[in-house]
């Protein structure tokens, strides 16, 4: 597959033409050595990489072994990188191979579709009419026995998602299989700054440098994403961004950055990192950490025409993934207003970040003028610190000995003020044609006695209520609740839900049910799935990463065993005490949903904004 995003319609046999003429070139010209090398080079960090994924690591090699067995062939034949790897560059040192590959399956290949995705300004309100009309029709059509074998299959419906299943009839665990204890993944050494893993990296070195960062402004920190998103992606110095991404290709397997902010207290100032990541083959770290550090010296701010792209993409991006997302960006904007680290959070990551920065960007196309967004990406630039304040590596131990590189320590940190919250309930209009409800209470903190029963709590809510109400009665796709550790924050919300004011009602519903209604059967259920979200087998390098992220809000192993042992502990009463204590207060309710739900969003009190 090849393609283009963003073409204006009816440029398709153009873009067509553009992908066959390229694939001609590089037949008529050759494929360029270093691109071959490039490619290959991330092609073997892709194999080599143990990643935990959507699902076990096994299960993904055995899956990957899938094909081998189809087509009878040795399946263990496919695990064998190394020789493999020698194949394909046996191969790829042939004259003309790739280029023969490129003309016979590819050019001469008339087994080809050309197909183009084109958007209606007018699709949802096409598409209630459809339905709208096709009901009515199909009401007037139907005969009364039809009628009432409707209404007889609608009572049975509601008759079996009112029932009580038997669980009984299933094997199940319980809360004594629950091991007691689990191990947590411990740094190996330590040189200055740098935190050091021996883990089983398949070959592959991890680095994620932390720089401190001076306060940052509102503002600053509104477009704080987009400088993430363009600092790996621009030249740096006298090379070019097409330079340098050819390098980073054949040193890394990527480069990225964002910001972290971490706080003691959510009312008080906190401390601002930027955090630039990478992975490379053992014999590239060196090259690789030295990248590192020449994006963060050396960007350059301007190639005006690459950056007017990065802008567009990095729009392009952010708003398609809204619809996947809908419900964290919707429970973001609600819990906004309860303290100032959510409201500095939103800031950073949220509908209003993208909503700024679309306005910004609409305005430099307009007046083909990119200095205000430039001065904003470069006052960032000029307030990060060059030392990293933390350094985490994961490599393999055979590795370990060439880990030479030191930095001194940074004794003191800046620190980064905290946005205060607006008292605003927004409801955030887009081109959806469902809704993503949410609704938050202010919570408490990782360590305070209660935050184990209120997770015990969410997880009780989402399956022994909210799941029944606004996913099998309600039509939506799920709906749940979480307690946040990371804002103090605790999240009802609903995805790509058809309801709206029906499902603030089903979360007000869910609160008084708890008060009353929790069984012991509920009880341990939350409490194996709590606990299996803690104990989740992560890569060896996730288990790593996660070590030394804990450790860097000085969250030690024995905090993290008690935190564990609170949840298994809890009990109903806990539940129902930290319910009433926690969930009977003020919240904020906010939504993420298209043009039909304004009426609704109206009546509920809430500010339509556009996205």
């Amino acid at each position: 597959m090849a393609g283009l995003e963003g073409v204006e319609e009816g440029n398709a046999e153009e873009v067509e033409k553009l992908i066959l003429t390229t694939l001609e070139k590089l037949v008529s010209d050759g494929v360029p050595k270093d691109l071959v090398n490039s490619s290959l080079h991330q092609l073997e960090i892709s194999q080599r990489e143990v990643s935990s994924g959507g699902m076990p690591y096994g299960l993904q090699l055995m899956l990957g072994c899938m094909n081998a067995c189809i087509h009878h062939d040795d399946p263990i034949s496919m695990l064998d990188l190394d020789t493999n790897f020698k194949k394909l560059k046996s191969l790829l040192s042939k004259k003309g191979y790739l280029e023969e590959l490129i003309s016979t399956s590819l050019i001469k290949n008339q087994h080809r579709l050309n197909y183009e995705l084109k958007p209606d300004s007018k699709f949802n309100e096409k598409l209630e009419n459809f339905f709208s009309t096709t009901l009515i029709n199909k009401e007037k059509s139907l005969t009364d026995n039809e009628k009432v074998e409707i209404n007889d299959l609608a009572d049975a419906l509601k008759a079996r998602q009112e029932a009580k299943d038997d669980v009984e009839i299933l094997p199940k665990v319980t809360r004594e299989d629950i091991p007691l204890k689990r191990e947590y993944a411990n740094e190996s050494f330590s040189k200055s700054n740098r935190s050091i893993y021996e883990v089983g990296t398949n070959g592959l070195i991890y680095s994620d440098f932390l720089f401190p960062c001076k306060n940052l402004t509102e503002q600053e920190l509104l477009f704080s994403p987009l400088y993430t998103f363009i600092l790996t992606e621009v030249g740096l110095m006298e090379n070019s961004y097409e330079e340098i991404q050819a390098l980073q290709s054949s040193v890394t397997g990527g480069i990225s950055a964002s910001f972290r902010l971490n706080t003691d207290d959510q009312e008080a100032p906190g401390n601002l990192f930027l955090s630039i990541s990478s992975k490379c083959l053992e014999s590239n770290f060196n090259e690789m950490e030295k990248l590192i550090f020449n994006t963060l010296e050396k960007a350059r701010f301007d190639e005006e025409g690459r950056l007017l792209d990065l802008f567009n993409i990095f729009i392009a991006k952010n708003e398609e993934s809204i619809n996947q997302n809908g419900h964290v960006l919707a429970m973001n904007s609600a819990a906004s207003s309860l303290n100032p680290y959510s409201a500095t959070a939103f800031q950073m990551s949220g509908l209003q970040m993208l909503n700024q920065s679309k306005q910004a960007i609409t305005k430099i196309k307009n007046s083909h003028d990119a200095t205000f967004i430039l001065n904003i990406l470069k006052s960032i630039h000029s307030k990060i610190l060059n030392t990293p304040f933390k350094i985490f590596t994961a490599c393999s131990p055979k590795a370990m000995q060439d880990l030479t590189v030191e930095f001194k320590n940074i004794q003191s940190n800046p620190q980064q003020s905290l946005i205060q919250p607006i008292d605003s309930e927004i409801a955030w209009l887009t081109g959806s044609q469902v809704c993503y409800c949410a609704e938050a209470f202010q919570g408490v903190s990782r360590d305070n006695p209660d935050s184990a029963a209120l997770s015990v709590l969410a997880a009780v809510l989402r399956n022994g209520f909210l799941h029944t109400a606004i996913r099998e009665k309600g039509g939506a796709y799920g709906a749940g609740a979480t307690n946040d550790t990371s804002t103090n924050t605790f999240k009802f919300f609903s995805y790509r839900d058809p309801k709206c004011a029906e499902t603030f009602k089903a979360f007000k519903d869910a609160i008084e049910w708890a008060k009353t209604s929790i069984s012991s059967q509920h009880l341990e259920e939350a409490i194996l799935g709590v606990v299996s979200s803690i104990d989740k087998p992560l890569s060896p390098v996730g288990e790593a990463k996660n070590d030394f992220n804990f450790n860097l809000e000085g969250i030690s192993v024995k905090e993290r065993l008690e935190m564990r042992q609170r949840v298994i502990n809890c009990s109903i009463e806990d539940l129902v005490r930290v319910c009433k204590k926690y969930l009977s207060e003020q919240s904020k309710k906010s939504i993420l949903a298209g043009e039909a739900y304004k009426k609704e969003a109206s009546s509920l009190g809430l500010n339509l904004r556009e996205v």
